[in-house]
């Protein structure tokens, strides 16, 4: 008994120092923390529960937003860094869009920071599965206590798993930090300088991940297309343009325009623009008093122009990798008044803070392209407030929004 409670003070200690780089990772902003997490959870849970939990992600028929799955037990997990409600929201509601219920009847969330004291969630899973979110969203301190009570050559097994692999865990998440991606432009300078208020910025980054393209071949398809049509140029005009040019090499080429001021009192804006191999980068920050009003039009017509143009570079099959991020200070609501993929919203979608979406396409097919803009705009969530909300998320308007990408399509022809 006293060599038994030697180790579970081993584990408690190592797995507290796990959470605390997690909890470090995720206040920087890191996106990759539950990928380099996943093989570590699995098989922790493995050896506390006698699971055969497999690897999800790795199989060819994809299951979003789960991780981690045991088709015998028919039990799954989503491993995660955010713990707030709309986020198992956004998790049960994807399990739900694509019945992974008839594969796992028990779904479970696990929390790699620490799960809150309690959750208000929407999303009604009766009658397709039962979760309980005392029972089903679990962390580390729940794990520690299903571990005392596993009887010692279970304990041992455990600490011995959780020495060996601990540290190339943690250094797997370090790893990241030096790779922390920052926002392009600067929010906080703009502010003082303006005196202005209130900020929101959306970031996403486009990369072509089947081959290098160098960054004259990039720029070069980017003017082409701009050029061959004035609706196209239009797009781009507060960016992409010489005078904006910050940074000049083979291997970056960087865009700001700081401040671009409007005819509205109170009001501008700024747009950023990186060129790197394989890659483009666009940013527009908001700038204002109060809250603030985006429906991303022009943000998301530079991402598909900048996804078609590096596909359109690529030789053959290829493979595009996104990432938006955004941050704000501020409430920010979608206007669809400027939006390419909504018409009219009978409830309020606020801006969640700090939120991260990568996705992966193979293709630019129009319902490929109205699908990643429907998981982009799902950082933004329902108040609450309104009884005619049927989701606690954006659903876009599909004919509309396929209308406005085909449209953007017909004049980049002339380019492509």
């Amino acid at each position: 008994m006293i060599q038994s409670g030697k180790y579970l003070e081993e584990i408690i200690e190592m797995l507290s120092r796990l959470q605390s780089e997690i909890q470090t990772a995720n206040t920087l902003g890191l996106i990759n923390i539950s990928k380099h997490s996943e093989n570590f959870v699995r098989t922790l849970l493995n050896l506390i529960y006698n699971y055969e939990l497999e690897n999800l992600n790795k199989e060819k028929a994809n299951f979003p937003g789960l991780d981690l799955g045991d088709k015998a037990e028919r039990i799954a997990y989503q491993v995660t860094a955010q713990k707030k409600s709309e986020k198992i929201d956004d998790t049960l509601n994807t399990c739900i869009k694509y019945e992974h219920y008839k594969v796992f009847s028990k779904i479970k969330i696990l929390i790699l920071t620490s799960k809150q004291n309690s959750y208000s969630l929407k999303t009604i899973t009766e009658p397709h599965f039962s979760f309980d979110p005392n029972i089903d969203i679990i962390d580390f301190n729940m794990l520690i206590k299903e571990i005392e009570n596993l009887p010692q050559f279970k304990i041992e097994s455990i600490n011995k798993f959780i020495k060996a692999e601990l540290n190339g865990t943690i250094e797997s998440i370090k790893n990241d930090e030096n790779e922390i991606p920052q926002f392009l432009l600067n929010p906080g300078g703009v502010l003082n300088t303006t005196k202005l208020k209130t900020y929101s910025v959306w970031n996403a980054r486009v990369v072509l991940k089947s081959e290098k393209i160098n960054v004259p071949k990039i720029h070069s398809k980017l003017r082409a297309i701009l050029n061959s049509d004035n609706n196209i140029s239009e797009i781009f005009v507060s960016i992409f343009n010489e005078q904006f040019l910050q940074k000049i090499s083979t291997n970056e080429l960087l865009y700001l325009n700081e401040i671009k001021r409007t005819h509205v009192q109170n009001y501008c804006y700024g747009f950023a623009l990186k060129i790197e191999p394989s890659s483009i980068t666009i940013e527009k920050a908001n700038y204002t008093d109060d809250i603030i009003l985006i429906g991303l039009k022009r943000e998301m017509q530079m991402l598909l122009i900048s996804i078609i143009c590096l596909s359109s570079i690529s030789n053959g099959n290829f493979e595009i990798e996104l990432s938006t991020r955004s941050d704000k200070n501020t409430e920010v609501s979608f206007f669809t008044n400027d939006s390419i993929v909504l018409q009219n919203a009978f409830t309020n979608y606020v801006l969640e803070t700090q939120s991260v979406i990568s996705e992966t396409i193979t293709n630019i097919h129009t319902s490929t392209l109205a699908d990643l803009l429907q998981s982009f705009v799902h950082i933004f969530i329902s108040d609450g407030k309104s009884f005619l909300a049927n989701s606690p998320f954006i659903e876009i308007d599909r004919q509309f929004t396929e209308a406005n990408i085909n449209n953007l399509k017909k004049h980049l022809n002339k380019s492509i």
